[in-house]
């Protein structure tokens, strides 16, 4: 990953979880469950080429629970206080931390619901 990436780790103790269901059940919903977030913080992902919001499904590990945007310019455009909608009339400023703001409750009812599908 380039310095100017911008990178978020999801980082969550699974271990009562696997202990429960399982190594392999556990991480097909942890996979699961990282593309659904990764998808959700996309949509909200300042567009001008496209280039930035494509960067993420190539660089992410969903598996691992890496979510990547990785351009030579990620980084600085991540940090704007203010980006333009006129492309996508979703896109946010710290577009990651707006997701989270936006969707964590419905994450959380996501991740329950893919664990008791196991």
């Amino acid at each position: 990953m380039s310095n100017d990436a911008v990178g978020l780790d999801v980082d969550v103790d699974l271990s009562e979880i696997e202990a429960l269901l399982g190594d392999e059940a556990t991480e097909r919903a942890q996979t699961v469950w990282a593309q659904k977030v990764l998808d959700d913080m996309n949509k909200h992902c300042p567009e001008d080429t496209g280039a930035l919001k494509a960067s993420a499904p190539i660089a992410s590990r969903p598996e691992t629970g890496d979510l990547v945007w990785n351009t030579p310019y990620a980084k600085r455009v991540h940090e704007l206080d203010s980006v333009g909608t006129s492309i996508s009339s979703d896109a946010l400023p710290h577009w990651t931390a707006a997701a989270k703001d936006l969707y964590m409750e419905d994450w959380a009812k996501y991740a329950g619901e893919l664990l008791v599908e196991d």
